[in-house]
């Protein structure tokens, strides 16, 4: 994960569209989903795999977003919502404030 982090940081688009990729990757194969929008999630894959892996892997990309874009210090981690839905309120957040 550090290693897709540290690509998503970079200037060079190439780098960041290749870090993406294998981000999205690791998520659709533990969730039996190829690149395809038409195909179905495994629903029982995905149940079985979420705590230890998607959310494991949401939670990093989300503090790691907090800690470069300096509002970590306002970021508040809550565990009764989903990751990631506080993935995307954060994104837009730091969306609204450029």
């Amino acid at each position: 994960m550090s290693w897709c982090l540290e690509m998503i940081n970079s200037k060079s688009t190439e780098r960041i569209n290749a870090s993406h990729y294998c981000v999205q990757n690791i998520l659709y194969t533990y969730r039996d989903k190829n690149n395809k929008s038409d195909t179905k999630l495994n629903k029982t894959l995905c149940k079985a795999h979420k705590k230890e892996l998607i959310d494991t892997i949401l939670s990093y990309l989300l503090n790691w977003l907090a800690l470069v874009s300096g509002n970590y210090e306002q970021h508040v981690y809550k565990e009764s919502q989903p990751v990631s839905l506080l993935c995307t309120e954060y994104i837009v957040h730091l969306q609204r404030q450029e």
